[in-house]
């Protein structure tokens, strides 16, 4: 019976993978212009970060704990209630005799949709791993902690309040 739930979950999560489509920001004509406005945007909320005192870091490194706490714990259950419904969903159809598991899985296992969401998905596991290495050095985190404290430690506060809510 176990086995059966984790097919349906595992058949649900192979089709949501394949319907996701793979892009390239190389093939992006409007790439460059694109990061020149953005490191324009970047280096003015810079300065003006910069010129803050140690308050104006707080608050603002506060807002920015709070709010991307509240967005990752928005979207981390989102993505739980989604899989929660696709699981509960599969396992109606199954028992209700709708989706035969066993042989959904038998006749997909080998094609060409498969490989295909194996593909896209290691790809973007790929492309988000360096992402994480790249910007979440412990080198440059620690420097950044260091450098910015009260805008570390109101990040904190903020995270932890926006836990708390």
């Amino acid at each position: 019976m176990h086995q059966n739930f984790t097919r349906a979950f595992t058949l649900i999560i192979f089709l949501l993978l394949g319907s996701l489509q793979s892009y390239s920001y190389a093939q992006d004509p409007d790439l460059e212009e694109s990061k020149n406005a953005i490191q324009g945007v970047m280096v003015t909320v810079q300065e003006k970060f910069n010129s803050l005192d140690n308050k104006g870091k707080f608050i603002v490194g506060s807002a920015v704990g709070f709010i991307g706490t509240r967005v990752l714990l928005g979207s981390a259950m989102t993505a739980i209630k989604t899989g929660a419904v696709a699981f509960i969903t599969a396992e109606v159809l199954h028992h209700t005799g709708v989706l035969d598991v066993r042989e959904a899985i038998d006749d997909i296992h080998d094609s060409d949709l498969v490989q295909k969401i194996k593909v896209n998905a290691g790809q973007m596991v790929g492309g988000f791993r360096t992402q994480v290495r790249r910007r979440l050095n412990p080198l440059n985190a620690q420097e950044l902690f260091e450098k910015e404290r009260m805008a570390t430690l109101g990040a904190a506060s903020g995270a932890v309040l926006a836990c708390l809510l």
